[in-house]
C-alpha cells in the first residue's frame, strides 16, 4: 500500500508538470506563434498549416516536459523558438512525404526540401535552426536528422517489409526523432540518458502507430501495429507493447537522476492512453470478429471523449 501511494504521488507530480507544460505551450503559441516562426518577408502560411504546426508544437512540448524533468533546467527563449521551428519543419516534412508520390530518392534533406517545398520554408527553418546551434550540437542534430530522413525514405521504398524490419523502423524512427529534438537543448546528454530517451522514442513511435492504424491503412503505410492487427493478432501486439513499456521503465529507473521516476511517470502517461486505444480495438474485434479497418468512425479513438478519458484515468489509478 505504501509503495502504491508513493508511486501514485509521483504520478500526480508528473500530471501537474504535464498540465503546467501544456498551459505554458498554449500561452506561448497564442502570443508568439506568428512572430517566432520568423517567416521570410513576402511568405505566409495558410490556416490549415498553422493548425498543423500548433498540433506538432503541442506534441513537442510533451517531449520538453520530459526533457526538463530529467535535466532540471528550464528552457531559454532561444531554445523555445528553436523547438517551434523544428516542430514546423517536422510538420512540413510530414506533409511533403504524405502528398509527394515520388519516392524519396534524394541523398540529403536539403535536396528533398528544394524539390518538394517551392516556398522554401522548410529549408528556411532548417538553416535558422542549425545556424543557432553550437558546433557540438550541430554534429548531433545533423546525425539524427539524416537518420530520420533515411528511415523515412527507406520505409516508403520497401513494399512488403518483414516484421523484423518494421520493428527496427519503428524503434529507430522514434528514437532518432526524440533525440533530434533533444539535441537542440543544453546540457548535453549522458550515455545513460541517451539510452533512456532512445527507449522512450521507440515506445512513443509505437504508441503513435497504434493510434494511427486507420490513417496508415488508408495511406498504405506499413507499420508494426498494422502488421499484427491485419492478422487478428491483437494480443501479440499488446504483449509486445507491454514489453516495451517495461524496457523503457527499466532504462529510466537506472538513471542516477533525482527526478527520473517523475520523468518515467510522464512517459507512462502516454502509455496509459495507448492502453485505452488497444482496449478499444479489443472491443471492436470482439464485436465484429475482426477490426473494421474501413470505418473511420469505429477505428479512430477520440481522446476528447469523456469515456476514453475516464478509461485512461482508471489505467492511471491501477498502474501508477
Amino acid at each position: 500500500m505504501v509503495t502504491w501511494l508513493r508511486a501514485a504521488g509521483t504520478s500526480l507530480v508528473a500530471f501537474l508538470l504535464l498540465s503546467t507544460g501544456f498551459l505554458k505551450a498554449l500561452l506561448y503559441q497564442k502570443r508568439n506563434l506568428g512572430l517566432a516562426l520568423s517567416l521570410p518577408q513576402g511568405t505566409s502560411i495558410c490556416p490549415a498549416e498553422s493548425r498543423r504546426i500548433r498540433h506538432y508544437f503541442y506534441g513537442v512540448c510533451y517531449l520538453n516536459v520530459v526533457f526538463c524533468t530529467l535535466s532540471g533546467k528550464r528552457r531559454s527563449a532561444l531554445e523555445k523558438e528553436q523547438v517551434l521551428h523544428l516542430a514546423a519543419l517536422a510538420a512540413f516534412f510530414d506533409d511533403m512525404t504524405d502528398h509527394n508520390a515520388a519516392p524519396l530518392a534524394w541523398q540529403a534533406p536539403e535536396a528533398y526540401g528544394k524539390a518538394s517545398d517551392k516556398r522554401g520554408l522548410s529549408l528556411h527553418w532548417l538553416t535558422k535552426i542549425e545556424g543557432r546551434l553550437t558546433p557540438t550540437q550541430q554534429s548531433v542534430f545533423r546525425h539524427h536528422l539524416d537518420q530520420v530522413f533515411a528511415i523515412e525514405r527507406s520505409s516508403r521504398t520497401i513494399s512488403s517489409p518483414t516484421m523484423e524490419r518494421l520493428e527496427h523502423t519503428t524503434a529507430t524512427k522514434g528514437a532518432h526523432s526524440v533525440l533530434l529534438f533533444r539535441s537542440l537543448l543544453e546540457p548535453p546528454l549522458s550515455e545513460a540518458e541517451a539510452q533512456a530517451l532512445w527507449q522512450f522514442g521507440a515506445l512513443l513511435q509505437l504508441c503513435d502507430d497504434v493510434f494511427d492504424v486507420w490513417f496508415d491503412h488508408q495511406a498504405g503505410i506499413p507499420t508494426l501495429p498494422l502488421f499484427w492487427l491485419k492478422k487478428n493478432e491483437l494480443e501479440t501486439l499488446n504483449t509486445f507493447f507491454e514489453q516495451k513499456i517495461r524496457e523503457t521503465q527499466s532504462a529510466f529507473f537506472h538513471l542516477k537522476i533525482s527526478k527520473s521516476r517523475v520523468a518515467w511517470a510522464e512517459v507512462h502517461f502516454i502509455a496509459n492512453i495507448t492502453r485505452v486505444c488497444l482496449q478499444h480495438y479489443r472491443e471492436l474485434a470482439k464485436k465484429h470478429g475482426t477490426l473494421p479497418f474501413d470505418s473511420r468512425k469505429d477505428m479512430v479513438v477520440d481522446m476528447a471523449s469523456w469515456k476514453n478519458r475516464l478509461s485512461a484515468i482508471l489505467y492511471f489509478i491501477r498502474q501508477p
